[in-house]
């Protein structure tokens, strides 16, 4: 299994994990490397995760000490259910590339477009969608634990 490097963990999982330690789950998504400056060719990208036709590739890998960045892409009608969460600190940014985003943060639900971008505080509830279209984003935060 797992253990072995025969099986790969799913996102759903290291979101367990990450409550159960107290960690946030972007912990398991990063390397620790502390190089200064980092520039990373399209060719040398570790290939994207994907989970239910969810795309998450970090652009930062194992360079960002205050933040991480990330493109993400939903299909339509992902996730199947809006699930507030929220981090113990940090702050998220999220530019749209391509379609329409929705985000909720608290009671609030936001439409954003190609262009558009947006900021939250990480510690608000909030939960990031797709409706009838596909949505392609930038994901962009601070870590959610002091450094």
């Amino acid at each position: 299994g797992l253990e072995n490097g025969k099986h790969s963990i799913t996102i759903a999982n290291l979101q367990k994990l990450a409550e159960f330690f107290g960690v946030d789950l972007v912990y398991f998504l990063q390397e620790n490397d502390n190089d200064s400056i980092r520039l990373t060719r399209k060719e040398q990208f570790v290939p994207p995760t994907v989970e239910d036709g969810m795309t998450y590739q970090v652009l930062t890998p194992g360079c960002a000490n205050a933040l991480q960045v990330s493109r993400v892409s939903l299909p339509p009608h992902t996730p199947d259910e809006v699930k507030l969460h929220n981090h113990s600190s940090g702050d998220e940014v999220l530019s749209v590339l391509r379609g329409t985003l929705y985000v909720q943060v608290g009671d609030t639900e936001y439409q954003l477009f190609e262009g558009d971008t947006m900021y939250y505080p990480a510690t608000y509830g909030h939960c990031i969608f797709a409706k009838e279209s596909e949505a392609e984003f930038l994901l962009i935060m601070s870590p959610p634990w002091k450094i």
